[in-house]
């Protein structure tokens, strides 16, 4: 049986708000999930805080390129500020901003976190792999890959 808190997420991760072009939907936001998830495996993110550093940048243009060659990367700063608008997402720090910059991002935010219950779920090796395989379904679903 389907674990129903990975059920639950899945309806949440395909609700999210995403911004489009035209018919065509941002992949930034599942990116960015994509990209934490990876240095959750790598050990770089090893508690409930998500903090702005490089290897967060990296990881998410690392990633963004593999979905879009010859595209132009949504800056990191846009998806870290708006996942805020997710219900499973919470930034620390000041949010009133209507346009994130790095140095907004630096100056006031002082990391971003998971719902509890995601943290939990994502502890586990086997529903990563389910979240990741949601969240690349769904950038594959945007159909821009």
């Amino acid at each position: 049986m389907e674990n129903l808190s990975i059920v639950y997420y899945e309806s949440l991760f395909y609700a999210m708000n995403v911004s489009k072009i035209g018919k065509i939907s941002n992949i930034a936001k599942p990116v960015l999930l994509l990209a934490i998830l990876e240095l959750i495996e790598k050990k770089y993110i090893s508690e409930n805080k998500i903090y702005y550093t490089t290897e967060l940048k990296e990881e998410y243009n690392h990633i963004y390129r593999e979905y879009k060659k010859d595209s132009i990367v949504t800056p990191v700063c846009y998806p870290y500020y708006y996942l805020k608008t997710e219900p499973f997402y919470i930034l620390n720090g000041q949010t009133n901003r209507k346009t994130p910059s790095d140095k907004f991002i630096v100056e006031n935010i002082q990391y971003a976190e998971f719902d509890d219950e995601l943290w939990i779920l994502l502890q586990v090796k086997e529903n990563r792999e389910k979240i990741k395989t949601i969240i690349k379904n769904l950038i594959k679903q945007y159909n821009i890959i």
